[in-house]
């Protein structure tokens, strides 16, 4: 009976340390960023931001109209950064504004090209897991 009693204790303990290696021991393997995006001291008021994560994973998100923006669901590693600004819609027949599919804003903060493609716009954050914030300031 002992013997059983050492052998269930024994599957106990290892079905445990397989359980925690399976878990792993880095913290969280998801994260979410947020932050404030300015150019030339001004915050961006509208756009999308769009993180591409070193193992292909895209995602993206609407930029607010105070520069901020989070993002959630980006594995942990490396990521490129690619923001997108949107021209002022432009008036319709008679002046009027058309009702263009999307978010836009009557006088977006404009950004330079190079900042729409992760290859091109030097962009970058590591990301740790967990929760984290990465202000970007764009020349």
């Amino acid at each position: 009976m002992e013997d059983i009693n050492r052998m269930s204790l024994s599957r106990f303990v290892l079905c445990s340390c397989l359980l925690v290696l399976l878990m792993g021991c880095g913290g969280e393997s998801s994260s979410t960023i947020s932050g404030k995006i300015s150019h030339k001291g001004k915050d961006l008021n509208s756009g999308t931001i769009l993180f591409q994560a070193a193992s292909g994973e895209v995602e993206s998100t609407q930029i607010q109209s105070d520069g901020t923006y989070t993002v959630s669901g980006l594995p942990k590693g490396s990521a490129k950064i690619s923001v997108n600004v949107l021209p002022a819609p432009m008036p319709g027949p008679g002046g009027v504004m058309t009702a263009e599919p999307g978010t836009f804003e009557a006088n977006p903060v404009q950004i330079p090209k190079k900042y729409d493609n992760v290859a091109k716009s030097g962009l970058t954050v590591e990301l740790a897991g967990g929760a984290q914030t990465h202000d970007i300031v764009l020349e």
